[in-house]
């Protein structure tokens, strides 16, 4: 995991959990755009957020708290222990509210107006921001996501992401984004395979005629196949449980990549799409969502290697 320009007296499960906390108030602030009642999951979330700030808060500082199951309890503990300007403890009303509403969503159902979740949404990330930078010195929009990445190779890419990202470079940024995003899915789809090159999520049949013989047969046959391998590809993506909406936006601001037969990628960006960073940070957030997903279920299967070892009589 990259954690580079963190202090270097952060420990790494600090690092790891300032990860979590960042990522959990990007969750909150997708929930805080969706129609009502829905946008209320927001509260749950961005509380959340802000518990599990107060508990990294004071395991660092060896902070003593009479109830930490108590969540404004562990509010004071934290405000009488952090100092600077602006002070800890003028955020407690503001963040009091915001648990006040989530109980009263969870418990009793009642809705907050959207105004009020996005102004909750917007104090609790201050307070994680003001937190994070005294407490730890580092700011929390630059602690990385990575962690959820295992390919170290989509994880290199996703760090080149945010590096072009940082340096006004958003052409590159949006190349790393696509390079990450289909070496994590084409490195899933191959450790599950029939036999080589043909994977368990293919709809293609067992011989493919080539492009140059479907040419012969003229264009209305070309446009037949381009059509059929662009189904291909959406059905793939529908079997590796892909949010398609999410993939159809994603796929939409990032470029089209043609790869050749040694895995070289060439990039064909599209014109007139513009990139800013509410654009960035969401596809950012899909890509290491989908890596996050096929890691809670990854196999390998390879029926090609089991009866070549069966034929062979090392058994299955």
């Amino acid at each position: 995991m990259e954690m580079t320009g963190l202090p270097a007296a952060l420990q790494q499960h600090e690092a790891e959990r300032l990860s979590l906390i960042r990522y959990q108030l990007m969750v909150a602030g997708q929930q805080v755009q969706q129609p009502a009642p829905l946008n209320s999951l927001a509260l749950g979330s961005m509380q959340d957020a802000v518990e599990s700030m107060f508990g990294l808060v004071v395991e660092h500082l060896h902070i003593a708290t009479p109830n930490r199951n108590d969540f404004l309890q562990l509010f004071d503990a934290v405000a009488g222990r952090v100092e600077g300007e602006p002070a800890i403890v003028g955020y407690r009303s503001g963040i009091a509210a915001m648990n006040l509403a989530r109980v009263n969503f969870k418990h009793h159902g009642n809705q907050a107006e959207s105004g009020t979740i996005g102004r909750h949404l917007g104090n609790s990330t201050e307070l994680i921001g003001i937190l994070s930078q005294r407490v730890f010195g580092v700011e929390i929009e630059s602690v990385s996501l990575l962690l959820f990445v295992r390919d170290q190779e989509a994880r290199a890419h996703l760090e080149l992401a945010q590096s072009h990202w940082s340096s006004g470079e958003p052409d590159g940024a949006m190349d790393e984004l696509k390079l990450a995003f289909d070496r994590i899915t084409r490195d899933y789809e191959s450790r599950k395979a029939w036999h080589p090159g043909r994977s368990l999520f293919s709809t293609k049949p067992s011989f493919m005629p080539s492009i140059f013989d479907i040419r012969k047969a003229g264009k209305e046959a070309e446009k037949a196949f381009e059509w059929l391998e662009s189904l291909d590809g959406w059905v793939k993506m529908l079997a590796l449980g892909i949010d398609m909406r999410r993939y159809a936006y994603f796929d939409a601001h990032t470029p089209s990549a043609v790869y050749t037969l040694d895995g070289a990628a060439h990039l064909h960006r599209r014109e007139g799409v513009l990139v800013n960073e509410e654009v960035f940070a969401k596809c950012m957030k899909f890509v290491v969502d989908t890596s996050l997903a096929f890691a809670q279920d990854d196999f390998d299967f390879d029926a090609w290697a089991a009866r070549q070892a069966v034929s062979q009589g090392e058994g299955v």
